[in-house]
């Protein structure tokens, strides 16, 4: 995951149902059994499962890439200023004028479009969602670029949004989202080209399923279009370049604070390959203005912690579901810089689970309704703590850094350009034997 601690969340609101007319309005229905139920890795880090990389010869043209930017979508308003065009697979095309309202169909597990009374409903897997010409499409009252697919989730009911947008157009708002708009514009340029990265790495990694990136903290945050001028301009400087290691595109990770020392993405993330770019290493104080740059200490009772660790074992499937009441928790690995990369549980009954420092991170956090509600205070910033068990209580102390901790340090590097250091010289010091290439 590529964290920002500090973004402002995607805000959506709510549209009565309303005929599709020629203006451009248009209301979509579902009606849903059940409610998606966000994984576990929509809030945590982990990256998806590995399929291919992007070698840096195969980019000759600027990239495509598919956002989710809502999931389990039950109703849903889209408006334009000109007029809308739906296309349905694998039935065709309808105007909107024609569309009347999208609903799930439970007994087909698709979409069903039902059109005006001059026509016939018919049954779609997706539904793609165009304004003619030049314009935007709203969604929920905010302007996206590029197209709008409306996916059905067979197994979960509803459906999926998903904004197609060309990656120069989905980059400035990431930025907007992910930085301070104070911050140095040589900050901005940094942060377009790890996020382009990042973003084509992993469009690479994911053509097995129908969206690229989440447009939360799970990828990078994203919120359609934007006018915040830095960021424009950092994404218009720096457009088509990229980081790159042995020929291919680097999957630049980032996060709002390392503490100070850099944590290996192939500890923080299972199954990332060993990347000498993306190894930790030590970043001295260049991060120390960061409000989680030391943070701690934290006090949880053990009985809990246990309940809300076993809870997010369960929804993930791993072993640490069976745990009883902890009576331990020690760091058994960390990596060349100090920072933890395995801790290993005990419970009372002598059972012994081991967490890589992100899975340990997500389960001290895991919320579910079946569990109290987490103060803000008693979250776990990052994996890179002290832990004691004692006396019924963990205690959490020496805490460091806000995120995974991989690759790039936000507040790292904006003290950096607030310095005088370009763009080239930040990533150069954040991802050491990476080169900048322009790739279209």
């Amino acid at each position: 995951m590529i964290r920002c601690n500090f973004c402002q969340g995607i805000k959506r609101g709510h549209s009565h149902r309303r005929r599709a007319v020629m203006s451009g309005l248009l209301t979509v229905q579902v009606i849903a059994t059940s409610v998606l139920v966000v994984g576990w890795w929509s809030v945590g880090c982990q990256p998806t499962t590995r399929v291919s990389s992007a070698r840096i010869d195969q980019l000759a043209r600027e990239p495509m890439i598919r956002v989710r930017i809502a999931q389990g979508v039950r109703q849903l308003s889209l408006d334009a200023d000109r007029s809308l065009h739906i296309t349905t697979q694998p039935d065709g095309s309808h105007r909107v004028a024609d569309l009347l309202t999208c609903r799930w169909s439970q007994a087909s597990k698709r979409i069903v479009l039902d059109p005006g009374a001059s026509g016939r409903s018919s049954e779609a897997d997706q539904l793609t969602i165009e304004v003619e010409g030049a314009g935007s499409l709203r969604v929920d009252g905010q302007p996206y670029p590029g197209r709008i697919t409306l996916v059905a989730a067979p197994t979960r009911g509803g459906f999926d949004v998903v904004n197609h947008v060309r990656i120069e157009q989905y980059l400035p708002s990431v930025l907007d989202r992910e930085l301070y708009s104070h911050w140095h514009p040589n900050m901005f340029q940094a942060q377009a080209i790890a996020a382009r990265s990042y973003a084509i790495a992993e469009k690479a990694r994911t053509l097995h399923r129908h969206f690229d990136l989440e447009s939360t903290q799970a990828s990078q945050v994203y919120g359609g279009q934007t006018i915040n001028l830095k960021a424009l301009e950092a994404v218009r400087d720096t457009r088509g370049i990229v980081l790159t290691y042995e020929g291919q595109v680097l999957c630049a990770y980032y996060s709002s604070c390392t503490g100070g020392t850099g944590q290996d993405a192939a500890i923080a993330f299972p199954g990332d390959p060993d990347t000498k770019p993306l190894r930790g290493r030590r970043h001295g104080t260049w991060g120390s203005e960061c409000k989680y740059y030391r943070w701690g200490p934290i006090t949880r009772r053990a009985w809990a912690l246990s309940r809300r660790i076993a809870a997010w074992g369960k929804r993930v499937g791993h072993p640490v579901a069976r745990v009883g009441r902890i009576a331990s928790i020690t760091v058994t690995r960390r990596n060349s810089v100090g920072r933890p990369a395995r801790f290993t549980i005990t419970d009372n009954a002598g059972r012994s689970y081991q967490l890589d420092p992100e899975s340990f991170r997500l389960s001290c956090n895991f919320q579910t309704t079946r569990l109290s509600k987490l103060a803000s205070d008693a979250r776990l910033r990052s994996g890179h703590v002290t832990v004691l068990v004692s006396d019924g209580k963990v205690r959490f102390t020496d805490g460091r850094g806000f995120g995974h901790g991989v690759g790039l340090d936000q507040f790292g590097a904006q003290a950096m350009a607030k310095q005088g250091h370009a763009a080239a010289a930040i990533l150069d010091f954040y991802y050491p034997q990476a080169r900048l290439v322009a790739a279209y």
